[in-house]
């Protein structure tokens, strides 16, 4: 799963898509690795509606294929179907007024 996330960055980097990441993998005592992504927001919570990065879906595919390959893309997507269990989101806005400089 590591390394899926890291070729998906790569193929983000390589389409210039706006997007800002961070990711992180943690072994929970007694369970399965759980990994969190964090995404930066640049434009606002209007980063979340459909269609704000219009074709974007397409492209990323487009260029991992292009990439890495047909048979890495078709294992991509039964890999994240396997290993997914759960997905939990939350958002949190960051409030200048109520931060400490």
């Amino acid at each position: 799963m590591v390394n899926e996330i890291t070729r998906g960055i790569g193929v983000n980097k390589k389409n210039e898509a706006p997007t800002s990441y961070r990711t992180y993998v943690k072994q929970m005592s007694g369970g399965s690795p759980v990994i969190v992504i964090i995404s930066n927001l640049k434009d606002g919570f209007k980063q979340l509606e459909t269609n704000y990065f219009p074709g974007n879906t397409d492209r990323f595919k487009s260029t991992y294929i292009q990439m890495y390959g047909q048979d890495i893309w078709d294992r991509r997507i039964n890999l994240l179907q396997e290993v997914t269990n759960n997905v939990e989101s939350e958002m949190v806005k960051l409030r200048e007024d109520l931060s400490s400089k």
